[in-house]
């Protein structure tokens, strides 16, 4: 049988069969696979999210969230870095929409804004919104509140020619800031106080570290009102009066440093007609008056009778009677009947007095001595 005689049969492949041996070849081989040899997949934001891929931030902020919360700390902090990564040009070119690189250079509201992402991220939710709007809104109060800041310890310096030109000086925000934290806390280091106990003294201390340290509104001083009260173990109303006091001694100690805004006592006049102030301004005068606006501004205050001032008196009066005398019943009787009073309203004003004459009550005491510096 020779060769040419043989026919030779060739059979094509079975097409589905190949199509899916190979797919579980590709299956297996993927699932044997280690996660570290296995390709990156890099998200591509699809078009129109060139400055802020929100598409592809969204499910990162909240894959973040579930990383923290299972205790994944470095995985998360690599996520937290994308994250930060990818929303700074939306950081940059907001700052420079808004202008407020006019006031402030743009890296030191670029570096304010990714220290302060991790915060805004924690209190972002899906139901409030997209999180573009939401970071876009913390990142403007964020860059507000740092051109004040700048506007604050900025030095000016202008020509002093004919030309109306401005020149800016240079200017060193950290060394500024610096400088100035450094002066009130020597300020408040050298703050005395009428009272001589120490719970007082320890409750004007801790106001006075919330007052400089994280002045925050009506809810701060709130919170500092009743942790003063637990702290020194005085009652609510004394730990708020105390508070009032600090920020009052605080604004007596800076009060040369004030840049009052009033040039003209008749725009008060006008404005307070129809109260006793412009009554009050033909007693003192009006340097006198700036001076209370700016340390008892926003208090109310009670301001006492003769009749008051007359009893008084009258109650001191009948305090030292009674305590030059032997204090026996006989005597309290002869004392009341001296000023027609009776026994027992005597020996009220007796408790009284003996309440409010404390001489720890007068003079100053050091707040801060040297036991207590910090």
């Amino acid at each position: 049988m020779s060769l040419s005689a043989v026919t030779i049969i060739v059979r094509p492949p079975d097409i589905e069969t190949t199509s899916v041996s190979s797919t579980e070849s590709a299956a297996t081989q993927s699932v044997s696979q280690s996660p570290e040899s296995a390709p990156l997949v890099v998200p591509v934001a699809p078009k129109g999210e060139h400055i802020f891929p929100a598409t592809i931030l969204e499910p990162l902020v909240l894959k973040w969230k579930a990383q923290q919360t299972a205790g994944q700390h470095d995985e998360a902090m690599k996520t937290l870095e994308s994250i930060i990564k990818q929303s700074t040009p939306m950081y940059e070119r907001l700052a420079q929409y808004e202008n407020f690189t006019a006031t402030v250079d743009l890296p030191t509201l670029i570096t304010a804004a990714q220290v302060r992402t991790p915060v805004w991220l924690i209190y972002w939710d899906p139901v409030k919104g997209r999180l573009f709007s939401w970071l876009s809104k913390c990142a403007k109060y964020l860059f507000l509140a740092e051109a004040v800041r700048e506007s604050t310890h900025r030095k000016r310096y202008h020509a002093t020619g004919e030309s109306l030109e401005k020149f800016f000086g240079s200017v060193d925000h950290a060394v500024v800031s610096h400088e100035a934290v450094e002066e009130v806390q020597e300020t408040v280091r050298q703050l005395t106080c009428r009272w001589g106990d120490q719970r007082i003294q320890c409750c004007i201390r801790f106001h006075l570290a919330c007052i400089v340290e994280n002045p925050r509104g009506k809810r701060h001083k709130k919170t500092a009102v009743r942790a003063g009260a637990y702290a020194s173990g005085l009652s609510l109303n004394m730990s708020k009066f105390f508070y009032h006091w600090a920020l009052y001694s605080l604004r007596d100690a800076t009060y040369e440093k004030m840049s009052m805004p009033y040039t003209d006592s008749d725009l008060l006049h006008l404005t307070e007609s129809y109260t006793f102030i412009p009554d009050l301004l033909t007693i003192v005068s009006w340097k006198d008056f700036l001076k209370i606006i700016a340390l008892l501004g926003g208090q109310r205050l009670k301001i006492p009778t003769l009749d008051e001032l007359r009893e008084v008196r009258f109650r001191h009066t009948v305090f030292r009677r009674l305590q030059k005398s032997n204090m026996d019943p006989d005597s309290v009787a002869r004392i009341s009947k001296e000023y027609r009073i009776s026994t027992r309203n005597a020996e009220e004003i007796f408790t009284e007095m003996a309440t409010k004459l404390d001489d720890n009550r007068l003079g100053e005491h050091a707040l801060y001595s040297s036991e207590t510096a910090t």
